[in-house]
This record gives structure tokens, sequence and C-alpha cells, in this order.
């Protein structure tokens, strides 16, 4: 079967000794936090990503900056929503917050909202490095349980890059898997796949539905 779960190790190591990336970004999947302001007290919808995810999409940034939002591992950016839910304004550069009554973290960015059609949906990013401390299993190459995106130089054939990976991961954890990446244009309509790996049509048979 095909799924988009992927190792620990899979991101530094693919822009290490592969040819052709020009960064990588790991992702949690998104989870709900409880973030804490003075006496407010609100859950936020939130991922941990590497610093590079922060570059890599169009996160526009009010104050701060993607560049240096995460040289602090307990850092976190916010998006103006949630800014306004925890302190009433987007002026929140520096403030202090809780997260799950038992860590702080400082506000280092504020973006703005995105827009409700975006692939990604949440109210703050925090660094990826925070949610490995916590979590060492994520060093193991059979650990699937993370997002992984690439980016490529300009001109980069993406099949000469899905050649260098088939058999990547397989060769790190002595399995059977393979690996390909998949552009993220044909996300949202070419979304399936059959048991060997081929791309089938996905969202689009519903397309082809209402045209007809």
């Amino acid at each position: 079967f095909v799924f988009d779960a992927t190792p620990g190790p899979l991101a530094p190591a693919m822009k290490n000794e592969l040819s052709g990336i020009k960064q990588t970004a790991r992702s949690t999947w998104g989870e709900q936090q409880l973030f804490t302001q003075g006496e407010k007290k609100i859950y936020l919808d939130g991922r941990y990503v590497d610093p590079a995810f922060l570059t890599m999409f169009e996160l526009n940034f009010i104050s701060g900056s993607a560049t240096s939002a995460f040289k602090e591992i307990y850092a976190v950016v916010l998006t103006e929503k949630a800014a306004i839910k925890l302190f009433g304004h987007v002026n929140v550069l520096g403030s202090l917050v809780k997260v799950n009554a038992t860590e702080n973290g400082m506000v280092s960015g504020v973006i703005k909202d995105l827009p409700t059609n975006c692939s990604f949906q949440f109210e703050w990013l925090a660094p990826f490095a925070a949610f490995e401390r916590k979590n060492d299993w994520l060093q193991g190459w059979g650990s699937n349980s993370i997002l992984t995106y690439a980016e490529l130089f300009p001109g980069t054939n993406l099949a000469g890059v899905n050649k260098q990976l088939y058999n990547f991961v397989g060769n790190k954890s002595g399995s059977n898997a393979k690996m390909s990446l998949y552009p993220m244009d044909r996300w949202r309509l070419y979304n399936n796949f059959d048991k060997s790996g081929h791309e089938i049509d996905g969202r689009l048979r519903f397309v082809r539905l209402f045209g007809i």
C-alpha cells in the first residue's frame, strides 16, 4: 500500500546525500495544544516544522521573519487570528505564552492568516527540534510517523531524483520500502495510487463527472 508517513532521519539524509534537492523540511501532522496567556486558555491547531518550512512555502510575515523565527528552540509563530485570540492584537512579537501548561514559548513571528483553500491549515508553528527532543524514537529509519517536504533546485529533473530515492529508505532500514517525491501541484486531483504505487485519477473523476 502507499502512504505518506516518513521516517525522522529522511529529510536531512536526502538533503545531504542526494543531488538536485535544494532544501527539505519535516512536519508533524497537526495537533491541538493548549495555549495559556494570563487568564486565557485556548486550544489552537498547529504543527512542529523544520525552519526550511518557513521559506519553502509562501508564509507572509507581519512581524518577525522566516529566516530568524526559529533561532530559539521554544519559539512559536502565530497566525493573525491566533494572536488576536490570545492577546487581543497582533503586536505580540517577543511575548511569552505557556504551552500545555508546562512549557514556556516565545512568540517569534506573526503571519497573515492562510486562505481557506490553502493545502495547509494551522494557527501556530513551532520548531521541529522541540518535538524531536521529546521523541527520540524519531531517530530510527523505521519511524514512519511524520511528513517530509522537499524543494528541488530549478531545472532539476524529478524523475532523476526519484530514481535516487527509490531504494533510499529501504537500504537504510533494511525493509522493502520504496519511495518517490510527489509533486504538490498534483495533490488535489491525482491523490490515489494502486498497489504498485502508480498514480490513478483520484478526485479528477469528479471533475470529469461534473463535466459530463
